[in-house]
């Protein structure tokens, strides 16, 4: 007898299942985005997809998507630009932190149109970094906190963008191939009720 083993997709309403079991612990009350944090994509739009990572702004309580990479090249103590796997969370002005030195992001400063990616800092970095060092932002977004439990359009409808509250969650079992960003070793330390298939 034969079985196949190929992975089935299933949409539940109008999404596709990144769940693995039934058990998800959600977060009661939801949270809330911060519209301010997240970045348009080409079409203008402020969309954050199911299963997206989110860190907590330590300053306000909300959420934003988690602005957390590792370098992709070693930075030398002289440079300005570090090229890292993935900026596409992080925005001009963020404070990072860089493998235990502090950066500012410049002004448009990040280049996500080549790979690696890149961030464009407002001074040198001022010390020697490795390949896989990490680089976070340090409000809190730099964090692995939770998972969003839908996609959340941030538009308000007359071309603007808005606070959302949104359903999250905390513990399950997540199919990781697919979430919108693949869990880095970084993502799975943190999210430790998450596991992911």
């Amino acid at each position: 007898m034969a079985y196949d083993v190929t992975l089935k997709t299933k949409t539940i309403g109008g999404e596709l299942n990144i769940f693995d079991s039934e058990h998800i612990r959600w977060i009661r009350g939801a949270v809330t985005l911060d519209h301010t944090k997240v970045n348009a994509d080409a079409n203008g739009k402020k969309v954050l997809k199911l299963g997206e990572f989110l860190g907590k702004i330590t300053a306000t309580g909300k959420y934003a998507p988690t602005k957390h990479t590792t370098l992709a090249v070693a930075a030398l103590s002289t440079d300005t630009v570090l090229k890292v796997n993935d900026a596409s969370r992080f925005q001009a002005g963020d404070a990072i932190d860089v493998a235990g030195t502090a950066a500012t992001i410049a002004a448009g400063g990040i280049n996500t149109g080549v790979t690696p990616h890149e961030i464009t800092l407002t001074a040198q970095i001022g010390a020697a970094k490795n390949v896989g060092d990490a680089v976070k932002a340090t409000d809190g977004s730099g964090n692995f906190d939770l998972m969003l439990g839908e996609t959340v359009d941030l538009a308000v409808g007359d071309g603007t963008f808005a606070d959302a509250v949104a359903t999250a969650f905390d513990e399950a079992r997540v199919i990781n191939a697919r979430l919108p960003r693949q869990a880095t070793d970084a993502a799975k330390a943190q999210l430790t009720g998450i596991k992911f298939v």
